[in-house]
């Protein structure tokens, strides 16, 4: 957070119906709005072979 804005960044992985798994990142700028953050905008991007989630977004169990 600096001042007022902030951007978050999240890997994330979502399963679908229980055997399709995809994973992705998502970009959040949130804003302070009296004592919370208020996500005001969002992207996100699929991972695929080309393109992995970077080792500085994987949960810590994947990224010793």
């Amino acid at each position: 957070m600096f001042g007022n804005v902030a951007i978050a960044a999240a890997g994330c992985e979502i399963t679908e119906n229980g055997a399709n798994v995809s994973r992705s990142v998502e970009m959040l700028l949130l804003v302070k709005d009296q004592d919370a953050g208020k996500i005001v905008a969002q992207a996100w991007d699929t991972e695929n072979p080309s393109k992995p989630i970077p080792r500085a977004l994987l949960a810590s169990s994947e990224n010793p």
